[in-house]
């Protein structure tokens, strides 16, 4: 069996495609190589400046978050942004403790409205308006 040799245009052709992947291979190890240059040039220059610490106590208070924030969730609460919620798999013992909670008659709104019944009552039996407008303003008051 007689092998035939590539042509010319063959091996041109499969060089310029070596060449062309090379170039692309050193300009993606360019380009790595200058992000690794602007982060080391920021670092130096960041621990010149004192900030070196900062960045550590960022770190460690990110830790410390992710750490409380697991346990959290372990107990069966999440939070975040100043919002605490349930977790779709909390404990059913707190659910059922929540929803029992939110179930039981919350006095203090209780007592809260009934100063505006007892508003209501006092205003049917004045005579006057001058009498009625008194009994609203001293609620309106106690609310500020």
């Amino acid at each position: 069996m007689k092998q035939t040799q590539p042509s010319r245009e063959q091996w041109r052709e499969g060089i310029l495609e070596m060449l062309k992947s090379a170039k692309s291979d050193e300009q993606e190890k360019l380009k790595k190589s200058s992000e690794t240059r602007k982060e080391e040039v920021l670092y130096t220059m960041a621990k010149d400046r004192g900030a070196d610490q900062r960045i550590q106590d960022i770190d460690d208070c990110r830790i410390k978050t992710e750490k409380a924030s697991e346990e959290l969730g372990k107990l069966g609460f999440s939070y975040e942004d100043g919002d605490l919620s349930m977790t779709w798999n909390a404990p059913l013992e707190l659910r059922a403790a929540y929803d029992e909670a939110l179930l039981d008659p919350q006095v203090a709104n209780v007592k809260s409205l009934k100063k505006f019944d007892l508003a209501v009552l006092k205003v049917l039996t004045v005579e006057t308006a001058a009498e009625a407008r008194e009994i609203a303003e001293s609620i309106f008051s106690q609310q500020n």
